[in-house]
């Protein structure tokens, strides 16, 4: 069937028997709120259709002569022998597309209409783009040298450039690691740090240009934060910042202990920690990690071990207001739901991962299986019984609930009375307009796809190449309909 939702396409080979012919028009409208506006006839030689990060916009990819060349808003971009595809970032709110291009064996970065320097390689998904989309950086190799550029200005040469080039949060800075001589630094604005043998892990405090790194010193880890180093290490495992950036923890060992620093501030020691599974709270006053001591596994709250676990389903998460933690997790071969310490069983399974907090952390959903069916429990009382169940989610201002369910092998929308209409398909989960007044979805019937808003049908397409968005103050996709491509809106 045609309805099956098409992700982003990126230089995917199609065929239309169609004329190649820009048709930029005028917007028609629709009853019931929706609307589309004709965006161009899809060519013969079309590679690959590529919506904006904020999906409200398009860029066509076209092979013509052998070369390969994007079109935005009616415009030619410039002709190249390939294009990198997954390099393309494209950014219309701030007037930017940039990606990485290939003529023979040389490389450079397109940045608008503007071509780059050739070198000899661009490393694979480094073309950075800085926060507010004015600046981007990548690394290239010149020779057996490789280097970092900055807005087309070439950075000192190095043996190597390791991972990717970070921008701080407040678009002023640029750091990456570099190799030279044998020894491992970073680079901050162009100025080498202390050499190392090792460098990973670097990272941005979100708040602040405070900058966070993991060294190897011989066979030792340390953790730099700016230039203060901490003790040496055997082991790392992993560390994060608080959202308001005001705390930084990190998991490390030495010997066979496992410790969780936070704050300069070490916890008990334990014979193993989970990698990576350090959490902050949204405040930033709670945190949370997954530990094992005397063979016991626990997750650690606030320094303080929930209920003994014979396994671990989901890394936990807190709620909005940060009072309340999840996940869920096996006790006595049994699946378990933990909501702080409080354990809810009695299922023979649990879905997603765990309970899901509303907006406003006072009411809570997840979805349960008994036999071989399954229902969400909304506030602790049980739905129907269904086959199948999609992800739960909450309008903004938490009064309503909403989730796919699968009965008799068609979908509906359980919230309210979306759940008389069925269909082949529903190809996305609900989405609410940020004043909670609306909820849509994607349909799917027979060989069409069309939006769902309040339960009623809009235009009916081919195919649909975007996710579901939000649009100002109402939803949007880009779709097809007999090989022409549509901004299809839907505004109350």
């Amino acid at each position: 069937m045609k309805y099956n939702l098409q992700k982003i396409l990126l230089f995917v080979l199609v065929t239309f028997l169609v004329s190649f012919e820009l048709c930029f028009a005028a917007e028609s409208n629709i009853d019931k709120g929706f609307s589309e506006t004709k965006v161009v006839s899809i060519p013969e030689n079309l590679l690959g259709i590529i919506p904006s990060l904020d999906m409200k916009e398009i860029a066509i990819a076209i092979q013509e002569d052998n070369k390969q060349y994007l079109i935005i808003d009616g415009k030619d971009g410039p002709k190249n022998e390939l294009i990198i595809p997954t390099s393309i970032i494209f950014d219309p709110n701030n007037n930017l597309v940039v990606y990485v291009a290939q003529d023979k064996e040389k490389f450079y970065v397109v940045n608008n209409e503007e071509i780059g320097t050739y070198y000899d390689g661009i490393g694979e998904g480094t073309l950075v783009v800085s926060p507010d989309s004015k600046r981007i950086a990548y690394a290239a190799k010149k020779g057996n040298k490789w280097l970092v550029v900055a807005n087309g200005k070439e950075n000192p040469e190095y043996d190597l450039i390791g991972g990717v080039p970070v921008f701080s949060p407040d678009n002023t800075h640029l750091v990456y690691a570099a190799q030279k001589d044998e020894k491992w630094f970073v680079v901050i604005d162009g100025k080498e740090g202390k050499k190392y043998d090792g460098i990973g892990s670097l990272m941005f405090n979100p708040e602040t240009n405070q900058i966070a790194y993991i060294a190897m010193k011989g066979k030792k880890f340390l953790i730099i934060t700016d230039d203060n180093e901490s003790s040496e290490y055997d082991i790392f495992g992993g560390m994060a910042f608080s959202e308001d950036g005001k705390h930084f923890g990190y998991i490390a060992g030495i010997g066979e202990t496992f410790f969780c620093v936070i704050d300069g501030q070490k916890s008990q020691e334990y014979d193993t920690i989970a990698q990576n599974s350090l959490i902050f709270s949204p405040d930033g006053e709670r945190s949370s990690f997954i530990a094992v001591k005397d063979d016991v596994l626990n997750v650690i709250v606030d320094n303080k071990p929930g209920p003994k676990l014979d396994g671990i389903g989901s890394i936990p998460v807190f709620s909005p207001d940060s009072k309340h933690i999840s996940y869920s997790a096996m006790i006595e071969e049994k699946q378990v739901i933990i909501v702080d310490d409080e354990i809810h069983q009695g299922y023979d399974g649990f879905g997603g991962n765990g309970v899901i907090f509303s907006p406003d952390s006072m009411r809570t959903a997840f979805a349960v299986k008994k036999g071989n069916k399954w229902m969400a429990v909304i506030d602790g009382k049980e739905g129907t019984e269904y086959e199948q169940l999609g992800e739960i989610t909450f309008s903004y201002d938490s009064k309503t609930v909403a989730y796919i369910a699968k009965e008799d092998n068609k979908f509906s929308i359980i919230s309210g009375n979306l759940d008389k209409v069925k269909y082949d398909g529903i190809l996305n989960e609900p989405l609410f307009t940020k004043d909670s007044k609306h909820m849509a979805f994607i349909a799917g019937q027979g060989d069409f796809c069309f939006m769902v808003v309040d339960g009623k049908e809009g235009l009916k397409y081919d195919t649909i190449v975007s996710k579901l968005f939000l649009s100002e103050d109402g939803f949007g996709v880009i779709a097809v309909r007999d090989n022409i491509l549509y901004k299809s809106k839907w505004k109350p």
